[in-house]
């Protein structure tokens, strides 16, 4: 079943994470079946949607809960923690056959890649895939019953603590400053930023993204997602270019032509992230 959208103002937030459960449960059943692309994809998505709802109401709660029960309050805790380990671990590795497929995808749409090589690499991608994608099958069926069993405990821990803090249009601030807390110190190096700071902030942007999906439908909102979704984007194909260079590296050496050209493809990506970035700083 489609997932019901977050913000969607019918719902409280038990039955918000009951639902985005059911739709988690769901994709699992379908990648454990079949793990096929698009299934793939949903069950990486949803796993980390799933996950950005629990930051942020974990981000929420000293707002939502000054009554509750502190006893009740330590069980949503400690469940939340045992839940959010458990999707970040099947987010992981649904990611890493998620991945084979972008850097398929890549070798097989640009046309300016060479091709007897593109398609090489692609058919060993294409084995490694197989062998990913049963290691996810692997985790799925051991983490199904658990992430199913672990959310209702979450969920009944929630009641006896007086409920889950509902998300606001208030709540905006708080994803921003705990998106600014989140980013390393260590930005640069020589004055240039690091990839390693880049793979944070696409992270970071993904994340916000998600959690502010949750809040109820507003202007500020609305220009929040689009500012973190450009980010995303950009941060995305700045590092699927990375990994495919990586990939092209290792198979054929730093002098092929595939490789010379995935840098070169990672560089423009790169320059347009930072362009996106800086195009956004401070709004």
């Amino acid at each position: 079943m489609p997932p019901i959208p977050p913000s969607s103002p019918t719902l409280d937030p038990l039955q918000r994470l009951r639902e985005c459960a059911q739709a988690l449960e769901a994709a699992m059943s379908v990648a454990l079946a079949t793990p096929e692309k698009k299934a793939v994809r949903k069950l990486r998505s949803l796993a980390r949607r799933m996950e950005a709802q629990l930051l942020l109401l974990t981000q929420l709660r000293p707002q939502g809960s000054q009554n509750a029960d502190p006893t009740a309050t330590e069980n949503q805790d400690d469940e939340g923690k045992e839940l959010h380990h458990q999707i970040r671990r099947l987010g992981r590795a649904a990611g890493k056959v998620r991945d084979l497929d972008v850097l398929r995808g890549l070798l097989k749409d640009d046309l300016l890649l060479p091709r007897e090589a593109a398609d090489t690499l692609s058919d060993e991608l294409a084995k490694r895939r197989v062998h990913q994608a049963a290691k996810l099958q692997h985790v799925v069926m051991d983490h199904l019953p658990r992430v199913v069993a672990t959310l209702e405990q979450v969920v009944q821990a929630a009641g006896a603590a007086k409920g889950l803090p509902e998300p606001q249009v208030s709540s905006l601030p708080l994803i921003e400053h705990w998106r600014q807390s989140q980013e390393p110190q260590d930005a640069r190096q020589d004055g240039v930023e690091s990839n390693k700071h880049l793979h944070t902030l696409r992270k970071l942007a993904k994340t916000a993204r998600y959690m502010i999906e949750t809040l109820p439908s507003s202007p500020a909102a609305e220009k929040a997602m689009v500012r973190y979704q450009a980010q995303q984007n950009a941060g995305g194909r700045w590092h699927d270019w990375l990994e495919l260079s990586a990939t092209a590296k290792e198979r054929f050496g730093h002098k092929h032509p595939l490789a010379i050209q995935a840098a070169e493809q990672t560089e423009t990506a790169r320059a347009a992230f930072l362009v996106t970035l800086a195009a956004q700083a401070g709004t």
